[in-house]
């Protein structure tokens, strides 16, 4: 089988049994899940995430320093931001209508009266802005911030290009630790069946078929919502913009859209759908 197949599979079987043990069995659940099923996740995440900051920094600096002219550095960055702000409006733009149409919220058992939520404050622009600098480039490397990170490594990647020959060695390492990087991706990624088995099993043995009843209607907005995005909006995005055939994309990107799935977490993808890339 195909990598995508496997984790395909391991989706399946996974919610599967995690409501069998649910319904069926509780009590089991219960430890199976302590002793097995989040331990497995728990150690495939942290082998994906381990790999996040030095594989953004390596592969980024790379990049930039490949790409030679500073100012098609320049248009490349001023186009992305375009698209990514773009996307972002129409994605919340299908989000909230399908809200509207649907009223998920009104459909299921929910105790709306004891819910307590107070969304938090969004800093002033000019600061995020200011702390997209770091200031010590080696604790963002610690702490994961993620967007000084990428700062840095674009402001490494402009100066290796602007140097060229008087840098070879530094490019080299660079180039030599991108691709161990992506080979330890792929390593990890032969265990990304047992690990999505283990997450998606312990989810939905924790939640059981009834409450994922009751969140039939959230879910069912979700992923009419992702699957408008994707293939409206991607897709068309990949055939008028990329000249690239959607469905042979969406194919090969496959083992990341499951991980996306499996673990909720972008950055645990992130490592994946570089790689794909």
């Amino acid at each position: 089988m195909k990598l995508a197949t496997k984790i395909l599979w391991a989706l399946v079987i996974g919610a599967v049994v995690g409501v069998i043990l649910n319904v069926a069995a509780p009590s089991i659940f219960t430890d199976v899940d302590e002793y097995v099923f989040k331990p497995l996740g728990t150690i495939f995440l942290n082998l994906i995430k381990m790999l996040i900051v030095p594989l953004v920094l390596f592969s980024i600096i790379v990049g930039v320093s490949n790409i030679g002219d500073p100012k098609a550095l320049g248009r490349m960055g001023g186009k992305t931001m375009v698209f990514f702000l773009a996307t972002t409006a129409i994605a919340i733009i299908i989000g909230i209508s399908l809200a509207v149409v649907f009223q998920p919220g009104d459909k299921g058992k929910f105790d709306v009266d004891s819910a307590n939520y107070k969304a938090a404050d969004a800093p002033p622009v000019i600061d995020t802005l200011l702390g997209i600098i770091p200031t010590n480039p080696i604790q963002s490397l610690a702490s994961g911030n993620m967007l000084q990170i990428i700062f840095f490594a674009i402001f490494i990647g402009w100066g290796l290009s602007y140097l060229g020959k008087k840098v070879e060695v530094v490019q080299r390492f660079m180039e030599q630790g991108n691709e161990l990087m992506m080979f330890l991706v792929r390593l990890v990624m032969k265990f990304a069946p047992i690990g999505t088995f283990a997450l998606i099993a312990s989810a939905v043995g924790k939640q059981g078929f009834d409450a994922l009843q009751a969140m039939f209607w959230y879910l069912l907005v979700v992923f009419l919502a992702l699957f408008i995005h994707v293939i409206l909006v991607y897709g068309s995005a990949l055939k008028v913009l990329a000249k690239r055939n959607p469905i042979a994309v969406f194919k090969a990107y496959f083992p990341a859209l499951t991980v996306a799935f499996s673990t909720s977490s972008s950055s645990a993808t992130l490592p994946v759908s570089m790689e794909i890339a």
